[in-house]
């Protein structure tokens, strides 16, 4: 039996053939202008296109970016996956949640 072209799993992962996207973050709640260092954790992948809704920078094709955070707001982080003709898409919506420092 052959892989579907797309099944969406509970957690938002849609599998395509034999690519599975997935990452994760070091901190998620974090201040205003602090970054956050992503951690890739996808398989039989060769190439990666990042979306930072709210980042700096806002997409990148790095396999493990780090990205700073300029605004106060919840935002969305996308990750897709490719490897040879096929794709996965892992993305985790208002993941990261950024907050105005404190004053003293």
């Amino acid at each position: 039996a052959g892989l579907q072209s797309e099944v969406a799993s509970s957690d938002g992962v849609v599998l395509q053939g034999s690519i599975f996207a997935g990452f994760s973050a070091d901190d998620n709640i974090i201040c205003v202008n602090d970054q956050v260092n992503f951690t890739n954790t996808s398989q039989n992948a060769t190439s990666y296109l990042w979306t930072f809704e709210g980042g700096n920078p806002a997409t990148s094709t790095e396999t493990n970016p780090t990205v700073i955070y300029s605004s106060s707001g919840i935002y969305d982080v996308k990750l897709v996956a490719y490897g040879g003709s096929d794709s996965s898409i892992y993305e985790l919506t208002d993941y990261i949640e950024v907050f105005d420092a404190p004053t003293a």
